[in-house]
């Protein structure tokens, strides 16, 4: 045990090193590309609007408890539902880029190569963000 010397209060803080060290499986940090991604605040305003029992500090507690909780999912099915998508995209246009290669394209062809080639660049845009925000963080 170390006592360390007040500061400002009256209480002297005490130190106590069992000699055990806690190792935490996830450090929740808040990654500032959630904000880009579609229903990321209706996450936060339905999870922080719930009712907690308790005092102030124990429903703070609670309230941070399920947001570290309900984001971490999210992100994962946010990421999976993203690599989904993408890998479709890449399918669909790899099928008119076959087909092309066949017969031909008709214009209705052109056109949804067109949006999916935009729709791909949008998904690409956002996971890019998500990595350079990552990279930033570290």
């Amino acid at each position: 045990m170390q006592a360390f010397a007040r500061e400002v209060s009256d209480h002297t803080p005490l130190y106590l090193d069992t000699g055990e060290t806690q190792t935490h499986k996830y450090i929740f940090s808040y990654k500032n590309a959630w904000t880009l991604r579609e229903g990321f605040r209706e996450l936060i305003y339905k999870t922080w609007n719930e009712k907690y029992k308790g005092d102030i500090l124990e429903r703070w507690q609670l309230k941070m408890r399920n947001l570290r909780r309900k984001t971490k999912g999210w992100n994962k099915n946010m990421d999976a539902w993203y690599k989904k998508i993408k890998m479709n995209i890449i399918r669909v246009l790899d099928e008119i880029d076959k087909k092309a290669e066949r017969i031909g394209l008709t214009a209705a062809d052109r056109a949804e190569q067109k949006e999916l080639r935009a729709q791909l660049k949008r998904v690409m845009l956002k996971e890019e963000m998500k990595w350079l925000q990552r990279y930033k963080d570290r």
